[in-house]
């Protein structure tokens, strides 16, 4: 995984798989997770993190992040919602080779306020099978 290999790691422990990372939202308020993940919480923040990350914003790696944050200015709609979820796959299967999508299970719906998209990411740890679904309310732009 080019521009994370740095902090992330994938180590066997016997027929066990753990995944590790540094919690990038460790200086955030309300955050209860110490600097070091595993597991299916170490995978959410990397989701996280790589969905909040406009495509050019790294100077080491140009191409790293998504077309997500972009898409928070269209409007709040259900088009804008399909675009979000290709938006999330593409970017998912480009950074983060170790999971699988769920992509019948994987949307973005627009919220009652109109103001902002309701998400489900489902998938896998192809390694461990591990199986999560992400639920996250992000704030449109517009």
């Amino acid at each position: 995984m080019s521009g994370s290999a740095a902090s992330t790691s994938l180590t066997a422990l016997g027929n066990a798989l753990f995944y590790s990372d540094i919690n990038v939202l460790y200086y955030s308020p309300g955050n209860t997770k110490g600097i070091v993940l595993s597991n299916l919480d170490a995978v959410s923040i990397k989701i996280i993190h790589i969905l909040g990350t406009n495509i050019g914003s790294y100077e080491f790696e140009p191409t790293f992040g998504s077309n997500f944050p972009y898409l928070l200015w269209e409007p709040c709609d259900e088009i804008t919602g399909w675009k979000l979820r290709t938006a999330t796959v593409e970017a998912l299967a480009k950074w983060l080779p170790i999971i699988q999508i769920d992509i019948s299970a994987t949307s973005w719906t627009p919220g009652l306020d109109g103001m902002s998209y309701i998400g489900q990411i489902a998938y896998s740890v192809i390694a461990t099978g591990a199986y999560s679904v992400l639920s996250l309310t992000v704030p449109t732009n517009s």
